[in-house]
Order: C-alpha cells, then structure tokens, then sequence
C-alpha cells in the first residue's frame, strides 16, 4: 500500500465505483486512489472481474498500490464469500481508512449491502462513497441492451462520473444521457468533466463531505445542462440511502430489489489464453472480427496480446478500442463478455500462427 499521511481511525470506509462493462472504472478507481494518498487516508484496492483474468488489479498494482482481485463470477451473488474474507484480511493486515472497491460490470446493487453485516466486519467496515461511472461515448449502444445493469447501477449511486469525455467524438452531445440519468435518479449529483480536470477541491466536496455539493445537481461545464461546476443549481435534493457516508450525510435509500432479477444468465463470458504473436495486419483482423459480430455479440473484450513481442493492453468496448503498451506480463490472455459468443472462433484467434 502506497503510504499516505498516518492517522488514527474507528471505521473504514468502503467506497464502490460501479460502471458498466468498459465504461472506465479502473481509470477513476486510480484517481480516486490517488486523491485520498494526497488527502492522508491509507486507501487499498478491490476488484472483482466478472472473467478469469485479472487485469485491473495489474493495472492498479503497477501504480504502487495493494490490490486484491477476485475473478471468475460476480460478487453480488457468487463471490460474497470471497468478499467478506477479502476485506476482514485487508483490514487486519493493512489497517486501511479507506477501501476501493470496484465491481464488476454486471454487478447489481440490491443484496450486496447486507455483506457488512458478517460478524468479521459488523462494526469495523461502513459503506462510505458509491459512485457509477457512467460511459459518454457508449452510453446509448449500451443501455439498448444491457439496460438492467446500466439502470441499477444509476438509480444506486449519489455521484454519476461521465468518463471518456476528453475520447468523445467533437460535438458529441449529452442531452440525451443526462436527461435520461437524471429521469433515473434525479437526486445524483453528475459530474461532466474529463477525469484530467478533476481537481481536489471538487473531490473533497464529493468523497470528504467538505461541501453541501454531494448530491445537488450536475458538477460540470457542459453545454448540455447549461451549468457550470456546480453554479447556478436550485435543486431540493433528498437521499434515502440506508447507510451513513465517510462524509458525515446520513441517507436513507431503501435498497430493495427494485424489482430486478440478476440477469447474468443473459451473458457468456470466455476468456482465452492469447498464445500468438500478432503483427499489425493481423492484429487489426482480429479486432475487426471482434467489432463486426463475426465472434458474436461482444459487449466487452479486454486483456494482453503481443506484439512483435511486446506485451499491450487491448481494450475493446463495443466498438471502441484502445491498444496500449503494458509492463512485460507472461501470462497473456482476453475476457470476453456479451451475447451468443462463439468460443471455439474465440480459440482460435489464440492459437499461436493463427
């Protein structure tokens, strides 16, 4: 754990930055990180991946942070378990103030909660921070068909982060995301900046409670809402969260079931060891095949390839993609997650001479 200001503390707070798949939550989980080192917490890391890799937890672990992942199924149903253990040892071995959790892309919030009632964590662990990061570019493809993650996520969460904003297309327009956010849960405060202007007064206002501004209206500079950093909002919001925040608001949200039944039988999920060295021609086959549909209904591909020998990092969401170097990393392999996946074409991309 990379070491921040030493204090003392009662409760360790349990901060959960939710997101559908590929929406950027392990980008805000590290500036969230980040943040609270500077703001003297003792921060720690949990990642649950709904696949067999466990990438995130590389990525957060690369920038000097202890980071627990659990992979293989979700937390809000098949991993409780392994939850409850994960954090009674973080805080046993690392006396944390603050833990970072961040779900899977599928998770869903009702029955999670009740996971701090075990004997292990009942009085020592408190629900802190929640909030969803909400994807500008792919918001609309997605909420199509996986809308019964997107929404739970949404309706769950006091803060809403739209991320990938300085990735959007020029012009793109978020009338129709924030109107249909804010029809979902219309006390969030929602934040429209690129994650590089976040600054520590706006997330000491969030995440320390420094301010009335958690939960009043959209913090942003957008042309959609027509409001600027928090300026000009008349809002009357109320909170009905059953838990009380790091920050001192208590909220009394009932979480119920809303209603939803947990669709993970909805999604196949095939992860693959990616045992080809790919060159540039073959690489962009690959991920075209990926994109068109030709392996399926992919929502979400992520994982290690190499290149020329190199290890890199593919991200692909729907049809965005992203290529980047990663630290040398031996054990090169891709999660896929969506609909009707074909798993024997999946395979054979990562065959080596493919």
């Amino acid at each position: 754990m990379r070491q921040g200001k030493e204090k003392d503390f009662v409760m360790v707070y349990l901060d959960i930055v939710s997101g559908f798949l590929g929406a950027g939550k392990t980008t805000f989980a590290n500036l969230l990180l980040d943040f609270y080192i500077r703001a003297g917490e003792r921060p720690v890391y949990i990642v649950n991946e709904y696949g067999e890799a466990a990438l995130d937890a590389e990525i957060i672990k690369a920038e000097g942070f202890t980071a627990v992942e659990m992979t293989n199924g979700c937390i809000c149903c098949t991993l409780r378990g392994e939850m409850t253990r994960a954090l009674a040892g973080l805080i046993e071995q690392f006396s944390p103030t603050r833990v970072v959790f961040e779900p899977s892309g599928v998770f869903m919030f009702h029955n999670f909660f009740d996971i701090l009632e075990n004997k292990d964590l009942k009085g020592k662990c408190a629900v802190g921070n929640i909030v969803t990061v909400i994807d500008g570019v792919n918001y609309v493809s997605a909420r199509l068909e996986f809308g019964n993650f997107i929404y739970n996520q949404i309706e769950s969460a006091p803060v809403l982060a739209v991320s990938k904003l300085d990735k959007a297309p020029e012009g793109l327009d978020l009338t129709e995301l924030l109107c249909d956010v804010k029809n979902v849960n219309s006390n969030a405060a929602v934040v429209t900046k690129p994650y590089a202007e976040y600054t520590d007064e706006m997330l000491s206002e969030l995440f320390l409670g420094k301010s009335d501004l958690y939960g009043h209206g959209e913090v942003c500079g957008c042309a959609a809402c027509g409001h600027h950093d928090g300026e000009g909002h008349d809002h009357d919001h109320e909170h009905d969260h059953d838990h009380e925040h790091a920050h001192g608001h208590e909220h009394d949200h009932d979480h119920e079931q809303h209603d939803h039944a947990h669709h993970h039988e909805e999604l196949d999920t095939v992860t693959v060891e990616m045992n080809r060295d790919f060159d540039e021609a073959a690489l962009a086959t690959f991920i075209d095949a990926v994109v068109s549909g030709a392996l399926g209904e992919v929502a979400r591909a992520k994982g290690i390839v190499f290149l020329h020998g190199k290890s890199q990092l593919l991200n692909i969401t729907f049809k965005e993609r992203e290529l980047r170097p990663f630290p040398c990393y031996d054990k090169p392999a891709m999660t896929f997650i969506g609909k009707g996946l074909c798993r024997e074409k999946i395979e054979e991309w990562g065959k080596p001479g493919a």
